[in-house]
């Protein structure tokens, strides 16, 4: 398997592992159908503007990462994140901590927060605090890392956390989303 190939595949198991806890060991004989319908009830609460579809199919077709900017604390912070690209992901599945939990060690509460920490400054693009912007694009994951512990509080982080949440949650639903042809009209075509 490629690099490529295992890329997609841990997208595919991260994207499918939340769903999974979702089917009941009822429906496990019909998973496929059933995995249908939850993928719904779990992205129930994703709302998708159209700026937002536009943005998504453009990232596609222009083969470029997806953005998205989001406004916390009544606008004192500004964030936008990025989806990853391919050499991205690929700097994640190689991390030595995600080697030890595919061989079945156990890792530290520090390995993991440093593997969460990776993915995050990873997928920020840039961070403003009270009109001051935090480049981190053009740095090294080490760089970005020591940007975010000397710059950014921890309970910030926090709720920094909870955002790429959504993110990621709202760029699965894209994702999923895509290849239904009623999606792309807009809310005036409906």
């Amino acid at each position: 398997m490629n690099k490529k190939e295992q890329v997609k595949q841990k997208a595919m198991t991260e994207f499918t592992t939340p769903l999974k806890k979702v089917v009941s060991k009822e429906e496990e004989s019909n998973t496929e159908v059933n995995l249908e319908i939850n993928i719904e009830e779990y992205f129930k609460d994703v709302k998708i503007t159209d700026l937002e579809k536009n943005s998504f199919l453009e990232s596609i077709l222009f083969n470029k990462p997806f953005k998205y900017r989001i406004e916390l604390f009544d606008g004192k912070v500004k964030i936008e994140f990025k989806t990853l690209t391919e050499d991205e992901n690929l700097e994640i599945l190689q991390d030595k901590s995600l080697d030890k939990i595919k061989q079945g060690v156990n890792i530290s509460p520090k390995e993991v927060l440093l593997m969460a920490k990776k993915e995050l400054v990873l997928m920020i693009n840039f961070i403003e605090l009270n009109g001051t912007k935090i480049e981190l694009n053009p740095y090294s994951v080490d760089e970005k890392m020591e940007i975010l512990n000397n710059k950014i509080h921890e309970q910030l982080l926090n709720v920094i956390y909870k955002q790429v949440d959504k993110f990621n949650k709202l760029v699965g639903y894209l994702s999923y989303k895509a290849d239904c042809p009623d999606f792309w009209k807009t809310d005036t075509d409906r």
